[in-house]
């Protein structure tokens, strides 16, 4: 793809131009804005055991959405049937310089240079302010939506230099400009063997989240090295094994603190993890060091150089508030995958849709997991249990709130799927802008957006 090749020449791809409407490239995610919709059912409360309408046939540019029969959720019982104003689902990118969104409907901001997103699992992009990083880890493309992170290691993309402590079995360090997994030739080789079993370290990182790129070479395995966050002189460690030689991968440690390193020795108290065989010549290739306080998981890449460096929060919006929100009333589809499972979250909520605190809809977390409540008019409708998931499984929530009647939904979830309604109604400004992922200061989780629809609310 063009794209890995502005990347190999260290371009950082900033922000993005953006397509008048209906002038999608070949590729890219897929936008539009309301047409005209078949006949169909109405989408409305399900009754028990009703029978939801058939959906009409989309006119151009628009979706028809049937009814969902009793037990379902939203069924409804006929009537007219809501169209689309606008919708955008993320697909495989048509340019690696970020989506592109037609007329500006939805806009992402955030003020930070050199930041990152992945493409696969293997490998890693750069981004600069402002765009819309696309993101796949292997469960489907989104964009990338991330909350306020810091790495606190040094000259992280070369584990060595000024920060980095020698080990007291140091592996011997033979190459400072191999190929790594952002296309570039900045990647560390250490090498295991007798008496030489650690790498540089890091010491004393507060509790959070570690990580690194890694590749093994040489040897027959299954474990090449482990890299460590913890109190490696109490044996108190966290680990992760690298084991793979064929490609690059992203090795991650946490809730850990203490230590950052790799090694190969063995766990002297209870020997978890056992000794690596040192009789074979392997080496480990390292790039990507990332240690983020406070962090369960982890978020994207931050390259730093002499010291700590902290990247802004993404903030999503639409500025087409009057629009979305006819008459003071919505109705939002929404598809996105937490970065976090639910008892990962960091934030006492996350908010999916935000007009203001009176009106928004938010995903409440709590270590038991996430309860999804609606709020418009300052009037709630609130899930019973609390939802669990995992790491980047794609949930979908739908909520809608009319004249006459609101409507909440969750699948895609472990645990905690439902439909309710209530009719407590109340409006909402239009005349403010719609967050999404985030509220009006940033994401306060990191997520994919993998599509978003407002339609009518009928």
């Amino acid at each position: 793809m063009s794209g890995f090749a502005v990347f190999v020449a260290g371009v950082w791809l900033g922000a993005c131009s953006l397509d008048q409407q209906g002038s999608v490239p070949p590729g890219q995610a897929s936008s539009s804005s309301s047409g005209e919709g078949g006949g169909g059912a109405s989408v409305g409360p399900g009754g028990a055991g009703g029978v939801g309408g058939t959906g009409g046939v989309g006119g151009a540019g628009g979706v028809a959405v049937g009814g969902m029969g009793g037990a379902g959720g939203m069924g409804g019982a006929g009537g007219g049937v809501p169209t689309v104003i606008r919708e955008w689902t993320a697909t495989v990118p048509g340019s690696m310089s970020g989506y592109t969104f037609p007329d500006n409907w939805l806009v992402i901001e955030c003020p930070t240079d050199k930041r990152t997103s992945q493409p696969s699992e293997n490998a890693m992009l750069p981004y600069g302010p402002d765009a819309a990083r696309p993101r796949n880890v292997g469960s489907g493309w989104g964009l990338s939506v991330e909350s306020q992170r810091k790495n606190v290691i040094p000259y992280s993309d070369a584990w060595t230099g000024s920060g980095w402590t020698p080990a007291g079995l140091p592996m011997d360090i033979v190459a400072t400009n191999d190929g790594n997994p952002a296309g570039g030739m900045a990647a560390t080789k250490f090498v295991n063997a007798t008496a030489k079993r650690q790498s540089n370290y890091v010491i004393n990182v507060p509790l959070g989240y570690g990580s690194t790129w890694a590749r093994a070479e040489g040897g027959t395995g299954p474990s090449f090295a482990y890299f460590v966050v913890g109190n490696v002189a109490l044996a108190n460690w966290n680990y992760d094994v690298v084991d793979d030689a064929t490609k690059w991968l992203r090795y991650g440690v946490g809730p850990a603190q203490g230590d950052f390193l790799l090694q190969t020795l063995h766990d002297t108290i209870d020997m978890d993890p056992p000794l690596i065989s040192a009789t074979e010549s392997t080496g480990v290739y390292a790039y990507g060091a990332q240690h983020e306080p406070g962090a369960k998981y982890p978020s994207s890449y931050i390259p730093t150089e002499g010291g700590e460096r902290t990247r802004a929060a993404d903030k999503l919006y639409s500025p087409f508030s009057s629009t979305l929100i006819e008459g003071g009333y919505f109705h939002v589809k929404l598809v996105f995958a937490p970065n976090y499972a639910s008892q990962e979250a960091t934030s006492p909520r996350h908010d999916l849709v935000y007009i203001d605190d009176n009106n928004r809809v938010t995903m409440e977390l709590t270590p038991e997991g996430g309860t999804l409540l609606l709020r418009s008019g300052g009037k709630e409708l609130r899930a019973e249990a609390p939802a669990t998931w995992t790491r980047e499984q794609a949930l979908t929530i739908e909520a809608r709130s009319t004249a006459t009647t609101r409507e909440l939904s969750l699948t895609g979830a472990t645990t905690g799927f439902f439909a309710i309604s209530d009719d407590q109604v109340g409006k909402s400004p239009t005349n403010k802008k719609v967050y999404i992922l985030g509220d009006d200061k940033g994401a306060q989780e990191c997520a994919d957006l993998r599509s978003i629809t407002f339609l009518t609310p009928q």
